[in-house]
């Protein structure tokens, strides 16, 4: 956990073509909660810093025709259609102003885009690429969205465990499929169920360069990667191949509950880790 100070400000423009954009400015202070800790080695001694103070400035172009929205008091939600969503980002941390501590770059892609495969259903397909540029401790990295709950998060690897994988460059997949009944509405009594086949598959591609890497020589001062109680690594990185997880599920169960069996394809030797899980989630479906 990380406890966080932020102040920033914001401005977003959006027009009826579809394309928007958002330049933001904001100050914040980290500061390590539970049994994080940002420790870090110099002159052969392990230290401990008790913050991180960053200065940072954000642009962000989206392009995303035909977009709707269900929209609440504080929040909105994009309504899926056939059109892509297209999302490039920009950030720049700026050292010694504002109290910054540390100076790199980070750019970002993001693809999102349903299609429809008659009569096999539909695929929403996410496609996510970027970079880090500069030396800067792990926490300021590509820390890959895990989930240990028993809730199904679509944006998150399900049998990941937090902080489990960073990455200084990245690429990732995930497929999300929905086979519209295509055998449960050839069975008659479950066919009156309406339930729907189900299957996902992600994957992440990544890597670590040596300036960011702490174990290295060279590199005093930067975090080095959490430990567990018995002083085991619980932090990697994805030189050797991808991290991959598949799942297959029934949806549509009572209208709105999903349920989806979920296997962990490689990495199999870390540390407390699931090998397969069951996970739900609550998606109204008509």
């Amino acid at each position: 956990m990380v406890y966080q100070e932020v102040v920033g400000l914001e401005y977003t423009k959006e027009s009826q073509s579809g394309f928007s954009y958002a330049l933001g400015v904001r100050t914040s202070r980290q500061t390590p909660a539970g049994q994080l800790k940002f420790e870090y080695l110099q002159d052969g001694q392990l230290l401990t810093k008790h913050s991180m103070q960053l200065t940072q400035v954000g642009l962000t172009l989206r392009y995303a025709p035909n977009e709707e929205f269900y929209q609440t008091l504080y929040s909105r939600i994009s309504l899926s259609n056939k059109y892509p969503k297209i999302t490039l980002s920009y950030l720049l941390a700026a050292k010694d102003i504002l109290g910054g501590e540390y100076s790199y770059h980070s750019v970002n892609l993001r693809f999102q885009k349903l299609f429809y495969i008659s009569p096999l259903g539909y695929s929403k397909v996410h496609i996510d690429a970027g970079a880090v540029f500069g030396k800067v401790p792990f926490l300021l990295l590509k820390i890959h969205n895990a989930n240990q709950s028993y809730s199904y998060q679509f944006d998150a690897y399900n049998l990941m465990n937090y902080l489990e994988f960073v990455s200084d460059r990245y690429a990732s997949v995930h497929i999300f499929h929905n086979f519209q009944g295509i055998l449960f509405n050839r069975l008659p009594l479950i066919k009156k169920l309406k339930l729907r086949e189900v299957a996902s598959f992600k994957a992440v591609f990544g890597g670590l360069s040596k300036n960011n890497n702490p174990f290295l020589n060279n590199n005093a001062g930067l975090f080095v990667f959490p430990m567990d109680a018995q002083g085991r690594q619980t932090t990697y990185t994805l030189d050797k191949e991808p991290y991959m997880e598949a799942s297959f599920g029934i949806s549509n169960l009572f209208r709105f509950f999903r349920l989806d069996y979920v296997m962990r394809l490689n990495y199999l030797s870390h540390p407390d880790i699931s090998k397969w899980g069951i996970r739900f989630n609550f998606v109204f479906q008509f």
